[in-house]
């Protein structure tokens, strides 16, 4: 299914014994796996365990940001205005990711719970766009970093098996 994922990070640096510059980022992602899940053992069994690998589509729906220098006791230098910048992003990358699932499955209603790692193939920030923000680059100067983004997953879920059937060319259902 479609993934919507929300990204919040915050870059911190010393500019002096005194000051700091902070650097907040906001992006929301769409993304649209393709996965492979291997179950075991087979048969109707009440506990399901299952690995999984796949890969997915992600799209920067949009991102924004807020950068300012801070010193304790006196205002921020920069203006608080949240600006936004996906030009300067990876609109679409691409991710691998695997995890296991162990289903309990009772009646119409399975429970499951999910570990799942993702790593992405481009770089979050596009390297060859680093210094096209001159807000960032000349007015504070910061140029944004350029990380991979790699996810840790924990899911609790409920699936339910509305009782629908699919009928096959030779007349069997499941």
């Amino acid at each position: 299914a479609p993934t919507y994922t929300k990204y919040m990070y915050t870059r911190t640096i010393d500019r002096s014994t005194r000051s700091q510059f902070i650097y907040e980022e906001t992006a929301k992602l769409l993304s649209f796996p393709l996965r492979i899940e291997a179950y075991g053992p087979f048969g109707k069994e009440k506990w399901v365990p299952s690995i999984y690998l796949g890969a997915k589509i992600k799209y920067i729906l949009k991102s924004s940001y807020n950068a300012y220098t801070e010193t304790p006791g006196e205002r921020r230098y920069e203006s608080d205005e949240i600006k936004h910048d996906p030009d300067a992003k990876n609109k679409i990358n691409f991710a691998a990711f695997g995890g296991m699932r162990l289903s309990y499955n009772f009646n119409r209603i399975t429970i499951f719970g999910d570990l799942g790692l993702s790593a992405d193939f481009k770089p979050f920030n596009n390297p060859d766009a680093a210094m096209s923000n001159a807000d960032l680059a000349y007015d504070k100067m910061y140029i944004p970093d350029i990380f991979h983004i790699a996810e840790a997953t924990a899911l609790l879920g409920v699936k339910i098996n509305l009782c629908y059937k699919t009928i096959a060319k030779y007349g069997y259902g499941h």
